[in-house]
């Protein structure tokens, strides 16, 4: 995940230090050619997935729901 002043990682940073979001699950939409080692890192800092692109509708459509019910 890259964005002109920041990372993914320092954008998954500051979501983590809000407290209302605290206890959200994140999850990361990335480019397909994103690392094992990255996956890693996003997860091992609080995301609860990462997903890379392309995603299937069907496969949104499952986390959607996986998430919405807990």
């Amino acid at each position: 995940m890259a964005m002109p002043q920041f990372s993914g990682y320092d954008v998954l940073e500051r979501l983590k230090q809000e407290d209302l979001l605290k206890t959200e699950n994140i999850v990361i939409f990335t480019a397909s050619s994103i690392t094992d080692k990255s996956i890693d890192d996003f997860l091992a800092n609080g995301a609860k997935e990462v997903l890379k692109k392309p995603v299937s509708l069907d496969e949104l459509t499952k986390l959607i729901e996986r998430y919405r019910s807990q």
